[in-house]
């Protein structure tokens, strides 16, 4: 009886896991028979995303065991590299957490496609109704061609055919006015997910040009002068700058945050926003699986 919960939780995972896949699946087997190229394109899209943050997580955690590999060669090589290089690795270690906060800006990029791409399918939906509504009237007027004016039938299949008519003419005005709103619907949202972007891409940026010219000017303080044969290294007296130099950049650092632009939002009201503000300790998950 102890094992009960963990096979209920192994078995909630499970079952969450094929939710996912079902899902996965539904959008990938549902673009060929929309007949829209620019879908699949669109489905290219976030899976060439999620496929950037997949990979740059990996950089980013990379880069941490670089750090700390780092940090131990130099703990062995003398006061000067033992003092520099480990500062040195704590800068870069602020590399990797900036790549996988860029990975949250592009993970949330992702929603507004995601969100785009379920409007395309909703739209998918009334065009199917259409052709189903097409082949439905076509039938009835074939059916009504080959009645004569006698048939007892004839007044209720032209009723039938004047309705599925007036059926159609609703249907084409909800399919033009939700052509028209759709494409509203991807500029605003392309707009955002450009913003948030270009947002984390410029906070990346920013941060990496505060490590390098950091990390530049901790190694200018690493002493060049040639010692001689059976002499002790001279003595090393920088920390003090090196403190300063690490500090100043860890304070740039802390400093350093971008937001995308205010833009309209490209979410109905009723609709949950893909846009919601940045948590104050980012998550670096990677989305779901579709």
């Amino acid at each position: 009886m102890e094992s009960c919960p963990w096979h209920c939780f192994l078995l909630q995972l499970a079952m969450s896991l094929v939710r996912k896949a079902q899902a996965a699946v539904a959008h990938n087997s549902m673009i060929p028979s929309l007949g829209n190229n620019d879908l699949k394109l669109l489905q290219d899209l976030i899976h060439a995303e999620k496929s950037f943050v997949a990979s740059n997580a990996k950089t980013a955690n990379e880069l941490k065991y670089t750090c700390d590999a780092l940090r131990a060669w130099g703990s062995n090589e003398g006061d000067d590299l033992e003092d520099i290089l480990p500062k040195v690795a704590l800068l870069f270690e602020h590399l990797s957490r900036a790549e996988n906060r860029y990975n949250y800006y592009v993970s949330t990029m992702r929603l507004h496609l995601k969100s785009i791409r379920s409007r395309e399918e909703k739209f998918a939906e009334f065009k199917a109704r259409r052709r189903a509504l097409v082949t439905k009237i076509d039938g009835m007027e074939r059916k009504l061609a080959r009645m004569g004016p006698e048939n007892k039938d004839l007044a209720k299949v032209t009723s039938s055919l004047r309705e599925l008519r007036s059926d159609m003419d609703v249907l084409n005005n909800e399919i033009a006015h939700e052509y028209a709103t759709l494409g509203d619907y991807k500029r605003r949202a392309i707009v955002e997910a450009l913003h948030l972007k270009s947002s984390g891409l410029m906070e990346l940026a920013e941060k990496a040009i505060v490590i390098a010219e950091s990390t530049r000017r901790l190694a200018d303080e690493v002493p060049l002068t040639p010692t001689n044969p059976n002499e002790e290294r001279a003595p090393y007296r920088n920390e003090a700058r090196t403190n300063r130099v690490l500090s100043e950049a860890v304070r740039q650092l802390d400093q350093i945050r971008f937001e995308p632009h205010d833009a309209p939002r490209a979410v109905a009201p009723t609709e949950p926003s893909p846009s919601s503000p940045m948590p104050p300790t980012p998550r670096y998950d990677m989305p779901e699986a579709n």
